[in-house]
């Protein structure tokens, strides 16, 4: 599968599979929970292209030469399992606790970091207008993100509307709050213009 559609390189997809496996070793009653129908590296392809481009399980199912039942049970298997190994890999609120609590004791060193809105595709079933967003033209959910200049993620704010703009989604989200101290550099595009934040 090529790399643009799983949207994960070879090595990537190894290593996510490899703890996995490696979760599943550790947790047999996972194995016996799914039916032998793909090999795990199969499964987890057909999950990831679910999950990043939102197709329909009719359309999977004929991808992978298998039932529409079949492509059913294997996402329900893999998500749940998905959510078990990433678990500690899921940024909380709470992450940006310490760092900000080490900023209030006194740390002399600027804290730079990176905020940014994303849309997360979402199907069209509840027909919910406020989810169409113009500028992609497409259905889904207004994230915020913050994280470090690394890239390691620090928080993940509440699914809004995908029509929510992005300084509006930062205000509603509560970060604005949480973000506002003279030691922290927090940089963002010109979407955030009027926020405070470095543009």
């Amino acid at each position: 599968m090529d790399q643009y559609a799983i949207y994960l390189d070879p090595v990537q997809f190894r290593a996510l599979r490899d703890q996995i496996c490696r979760f599943l070793c550790r947790h047999p009653e996972w194995r016996r929970q799914s039916r032998r129908h793909l090999t795990l590296s199969s499964r987890l392809r057909l999950t990831l292209l679910a999950l990043r481009h939102n197709l329909k399980q009719r359309l999977l199912a004929g991808l992978f030469g298998l039932h529409q039942s079949t492509v059913c049970r294997i996402l329900a298997w893999m998500r749940s399992l998905l959510a078990l190994v990433l678990a500690p890999e899921i940024p909380r609120p709470g992450d940006l606790a310490p760092l900000l609590a080490g900023l209030r004791a006194g740390s002399r060193r600027p804290v730079v970091l990176l905020v940014d809105g994303t849309l997360v595709p979402a199907s069209q079933r509840a027909r919910d207008l406020g989810d169409y967003s113009g500028k992609p033209s497409r259905m889904g959910k207004n994230l915020q993100i913050v994280s470090g200049v690394a890239g390691n993620l620090l928080y993940v704010g509440p699914a809004l509307p995908g029509r929510t703009h992005d300084s509006r989604a930062f205000s509603m989200s509560g970060l604005a709050a949480d973000l506002s101290h003279p030691r922290l550099l927090v940089h963002a595009d010109r979407g955030y213009l009027g926020c405070g934040l470095i543009t």
